[in-house]
């Protein structure tokens, strides 16, 4: 089981492992894309987000070839996103806004759960070894810019 930490500051996010050792930075770079860089500063991913959808829609890029779109499927009823691709199939669920699970083939994968700190939100990303990837750790990005402000609400 893959455990993480995923802390927002501000429009960054960090992503340590449970003893705190950093495992990867999420920041916002030019032309509104945000990446996600590894421990070293290498950039893995880089996201946008459609400010002009109804409901929050991010796009995944690997090497400017957009690999997956999250949607969000409903902001308050079921909130959740779906994750398509050409290989990723991924249904992120939740009833409360404080726990998601992630689901794949009708697999529980793993999980996301808010803990509520003072002034910012905190996840816990849970995932199965043979799930994990680089771009997980978004997840917890996504719920935090779709869900953030009505969580603290």
């Amino acid at each position: 089981m893959v455990q993480l930490n995923i802390i927002p500051k501000g429009n960054k996010f960090t992503v340590s492992d449970l003893k705190g050792r950093l495992i990867y930075n999420i920041k916002p770079g030019m032309g509104g894309k945000i990446h996600l860089l590894d421990a070293s500063g290498y950039k893995l991913y880089y996201i946008t987000a459609e400010k002009k959808a109804k409901k929050p829609v991010f796009k995944i890029f690997l090497h400017d070839k957009e690999l997956f779109t999250a949607e969000c499927t409903s902001m308050f009823l079921d909130p959740g996103f779906a994750m398509r691709g050409e290989t990723i199939n991924i249904d992120v669920t939740s009833h409360d806004r404080h726990e998601f699970k992630i689901m794949g083939s009708g697999n529980q994968m793993g999980t996301v759960t808010l803990l509520d700190e003072e002034k910012e939100n905190k996840y816990t990303l849970e995932i199965n070894e043979k799930y994990f990837d680089d771009y997980i750790p978004l997840i917890a990005v996504f719920i935090e810019m779709a869900f953030g402000k009505i969580n603290k609400g």
